[in-house]
């Protein structure tokens, strides 16, 4: 009887047994054991080793730092997108490339602004930021607002209850964040009677007007109205019930491939708005299937798509010319590390570089130039 037998049949003595058997193996045995199931230890060679990098960011600019020995200026491309889209590739002597990275950089990134240098092994490349925008004010007039109607969908309006604040204390202002794209409106009243003080702020919807915007303060509250675009008007896209020319893979995209089966290109319409596709397909029941379909945020021009339904399969494609026709810049990449005057100031107080990617685990001890840098990897 085994071990496993005698701890089903007999629980206390198979346990006493197992405690024994345990005793009895010797350390060799166990040593033995241990390297049979670890894992060996892989020398990796020093020529196939990650290139470590880090992509920083402050209130001025964007900076990757990476360590690339053996890699001379004029073997480094650096190339950046209108999109702010950036490529790096770096070659060592032999020809060999170690380094090779595309980032996606914030929007308010100034592609026109950039400046790059490999000096004693290590890559930099610094694109500077957009200024920031002046927030816009809006003048609070001191009666009630004209619009008060709340489901009106051409305006954005917002109440606020602030009472005991007079509409000469009320600020109200319209600022824009461009890396987030986004617009926020924001007041703040303070009561010079002790009634208070009052903060607030909202994201503000797409397409809103923003040099239009109107602040009333009466009775304690605060209104808020911004106007909205008018709403965009769909494109309809043709959809054809003959199957044509093959696709140019070339020229053309295919978005969509979806099985209809007993449906015909009369039973489907479609359109497009900037972002998405309806489709709607009436059965020959009455009964209504709708669909959204993602396009492309390169997609810019919509009459450049088109569909067909041919043997119960609906087919959406777009031609490659509707596309966003991105500019792509190749930055000279200097052999000698710039001067503060020639990179800019470093960063000051209130504007220390925060990591967004870091890849490879190494420390940079004294890989960067500015002494913001080397006071913040000093905390690592």
């Amino acid at each position: 009887m085994n071990l496993s037998a005698l701890r089903k049949s007999y629980p206390v003595q198979g346990a006493l047994c197992m405690v024994i058997a345990l005793c009895l193996i010797s350390s060799a045995q166990v040593e033995a054991i241990r390297l049979q199931n670890s894992v060996p230890l892989r020398v990796l060679d020093p020529s196939h080793r990650q290139t470590a990098f880090q992509l920083l960011e402050n209130d001025l600019d964007y900076k990757l730092v990476a360590m690339v020995p053996g890699v001379a200026a004029e073997n480094v491309s650096v190339n950046i997108t209108d999109d702010a889209m950036l490529k790096i590739v770096a070659n060592d002597t032999s020809g060999r490339e170690v380094f090779q990275r595309t980032v996606r950089l914030g929007s308010d990134a100034n592609t026109t602004d950039v400046l790059s240098w490999c000096v004693d092994g290590i890559l930099e490349v610094t694109v500077r930021k957009l200024e920031k925008p002046e927030p816009v004010s809006v003048q609070v007039q001191s009666q009630e607002p004209v619009v008060t109607n709340s489901e009106n969908k051409k305006h954005f309006n917002k109440v606020w209850s602030i009472p005991g604040v007079r509409p000469e204390e009320v600020s109200v202002t319209i600022e824009t964040d461009l890396k987030l794209g986004r617009q926020y409106l924001r007041y703040n009243a303070t009561s010079k009677r002790g009634y208070g003080q009052y903060l607030n702020s909202v994201v503000l919807p797409e397409g809103a007007v923003t040099d239009r915007a109107e602040a009333f303060c009466a009775h304690g509250l605060l209104h808020v109205q911004v106007p909205e675009a008018d709403p965009v008007v769909p494109v309809p896209v043709p959809v054809s019930d003959t199957d044509g020319t093959e696709l140019d893979n070339e020229t053309s995209i295919q978005l969509s491939h979806i099985s209809l089966p007993g449906y015909t290109a009369k039973d489907v319409t479609l359109e497009a708005k900037p972002g998405y596709i309806f489709l709607k397909i009436t059965a020959k029941t009455g009964n209504i299937i709708q669909r959204y379909l993602a396009l492309p945020e390169d997609l810019h021009d919509l009459h450049a798509l088109k569909a067909r339904c041919v043997d119960g399969v609906l087919t959406v494609e777009y031609d490659m010319s509707g596309l966003v026709q991105r500019q792509d810049t190749e930055i000279p990449v200097l052999n000698t590390r710039p001067t503060y005057a020639e990179q800019g100031a470093p960063a000051g107080p209130g504007q220390m570089n925060r990591v967004i990617i870091r890849d490879g685990g190494f420390r940079y001890d004294r890989l960067l130039a500015s002494r913001a840098f080397e006071e913040f990897f000093s905390l690592l």
